[in-house]
């Protein structure tokens, strides 16, 4: 009697262990199927994201020469909005360097007076070594940005020299 009971608890048990795998493997395919959508939505975000960063970097290049404090300012203050509403889905690269390039371009009007205003000689070599490196930091991050987002990079043509001045009329 004892081994029927056995057997009839052994038989039991099986079909109720078996489920419990099923389900249990059921539940980590829908887990997985679940972080993948998740995964799925933060790429389309994360390209979004740069997307943006890039367009408002170009309108940032627009702006560094602008006399109009005010549209300048604006587009800077449209920039860091945007980084500090999207900053998490930039890769790291992008999200440093985009907050600086807003800081370099509010400092270039600042750069291009010292130079100005330099003496002839050491003093005016320091401000335009100054400006140029602010200027080469500024253009790097529309390369970063499609780097990061692993496009192949499109150079743009620059229309203006890091003085502001048309190129072609130097």
């Amino acid at each position: 009697m004892g081994d029927y009971v056995l057997t009839f608890l052994v038989g039991a048990t099986v079909p109720i262990f078996i489920s419990w795998l099923q389900r249990r493997d059921e539940r980590k395919k829908f887990d997985l199927e679940r972080k993948d959508k998740y995964k799925l939505v933060a790429i389309e975000k994360r390209l979004e994201a740069h997307q943006q960063a890039y367009f408002l970097w170009d309108k940032l290049i627009h702006v560094i020469h602008e006399r109009d404090d005010e549209k300048r300012n604006k587009t800077m203050a449209e920039a860091r909005e945007f980084w500090l509403q999207n900053n998490l889905y930039l890769e790291t690269k992008t999200r440093n360097d985009f907050i600086v390039t807003i800081n370099c371009v509010s400092m270039h009007p600042m750069f291009l007076e010292t130079l100005r205003q330099a003496e002839q000689g050491e003093e005016k070599k320091e401000a335009s070594k100054d400006v140029k490196e602010n200027w080469v930091f500024i253009q790097k991050l529309g390369i970063t940005i499609q780097k990061d987002v692993e496009l192949e990079p499109i150079t743009l043509k620059q229309d203006s020299s890091p003085e502001g001045k048309k190129l072609g009329e130097e």
